[in-house]
């Protein structure tokens, strides 16, 4: 857990730093950068299993284990983590390729591969969860459909 950004009582920004980029999800990603909002538009989850109550709860743990220094479990259910880019509405992608298109009279001092990293680092979920293991140890899981 590197850090987390609380703006409300249900969403958060969360970095995760991947302990063993060997069998990482993404091992070209050194940090993960999670936008955590609860939603239940488009859920297929049950209710029972991801509650408002239970994401809140999650955040609080993330929280604490990022003050303590703590090393956490994180897993995802199903879709439980989308990328930021593909999660996108086609009015916001329309929109930036507009002003990538029209932007090239501007210097630009960010590098393409930079862009590329930021945005395959970047994921969202609309909801979490604090699961046991097999072994019994806690785990957040990330839901989004």
């Amino acid at each position: 857990m590197e850090r987390l950004e609380k703006h409300s009582q249900t969403s958060a920004i969360i970095h995760l730093k991947q302990g063993d980029i060997e069998h990482s999800w993404h091992p070209e990603c050194s940090v993960l950068t999670i936008l955590a909002e609860y939603r239940l538009e488009n859920q297929t989850w049950s209710e029972r299993l991801v509650t408002q109550a239970k994401h809140i709860k999650a955040l609080e743990y993330l929280n604490q284990a990022h003050i303590e220094g703590k090393k956490i479990r994180f897993g995802e259910i199903g879709t439980g983590l989308v990328s930021q880019q593909i999660s996108e509405d086609w009015l916001s992608v329309f929109i930036n390729l507009f002003e990538n298109l029209f932007s090239f009279w501007r210097i630009n001092k960010v590098t393409k591969t930079d862009l590329i990293s930021q945005q395959t680092c970047t994921f969202k979920t609309k909801g979490l969860a604090i699961l046991s293991e097999y072994d019994g140890k806690p785990a957040v899981y990330s839901f989004y459909n």
